[in-house]
């Protein structure tokens, strides 16, 4: 009985050793989540909604190739309101979108929702050959909530010298603002009556140049006329002599 018992025991503790090692759990992701998984991790990543059927009936396969598989099989609930963006930056048009990301790329997989399709377009990545185009993992972007969460989390001298720094470009603003608006109405007015000067002697000297060009132009155009008089008298000839 005894070693029925231990039997049975050394069965369980070596099953649930196999299943932990192994990383058969399909690893449901977040908003908090996909950005480190995505972009540092090799696998699969399915986009779904529960609503949708198609995506219910695929669960099966989709955990069993996480099972099979060495790689990351990981999935992400596009109708939480978090998620949603993730989903629309990353082109997923429709539910379920499987997509292979691998040294933060995205590799949309166009084929079958079947086991042995999925395994070889996988393969096909990892060996360099990839059967279609990637595009860049577009990450979420932190918001101000994530912002504030990050100072509380942060070590104190940290999140005191970030708040000192802010402060200092602060002032420097106010004070670059403070110059520009308030600067006083007796160097504003001599700087417009300088521009204004600066202004007339370029009209007067362009005047001056026109000027100087009518007299010119006037002589070239007696002469002209001159030369034209010239070639049109008659030419005498020897009879009228």
């Amino acid at each position: 009985m005894a070693r029925t018992l231990y039997f049975f025991l050394f069965v369980s503790v070596v099953t649930y050793g196999f299943q932990y090692c192994s990383g058969s759990e399909v690893a449901a992701l977040t908003h908090e989540t996909f950005i480190e998984h995505a972009s540092t991790k090799t696998g699969y990543v399915l986009f779904y909604a529960p609503w949708c059927n198609h995506c219910s009936m695929f669960m099966p396969i989709w955990q069993k190739l996480a099972e099979e598989e060495d790689y990351a099989v990981s999935k992400i609930d596009c109708s939480v309101k978090e998620h949603a963006q993730i989903a629309a930056d990353n082109r997923i048009k429709g539910y379920p979108t499987i997509k292979f990301h691998h040294e933060g790329k995205f590799y949309t997989y166009p084929y079958k929702r079947r086991i042995q399709p999925l395994k070889d377009f996988a393969e096909h990545i990892l060996s360099g050959h990839p059967e279609v185009e990637p595009h860049n993992v577009v990450l979420r972007f932190p918001t101000f909530t994530d912002f504030l969460k990050g100072m509380l989390n942060a070590d104190k001298y940290i999140a005191f010298s970030a708040t000192a720094a802010g402060g200092c470009l602060g002032v420097v603003v106010s004070l670059i603002l403070f110059w520009c608006c308030f600067s006083s109405d007796s160097d504003f007015d001599k700087q417009v009556k300088e521009r204004l000067a600066e202004i007339d002697k370029v009209i007067e000297k362009q005047k001056t140049s026109e000027d100087n060009k009518k007299p010119q132009r006037k002589k070239n155009e007696s002469k002209n006329s001159e030369t034209k008089s010239e070639d049109s008298k008659p030419i005498e000839s020897k009879k009228d002599r």
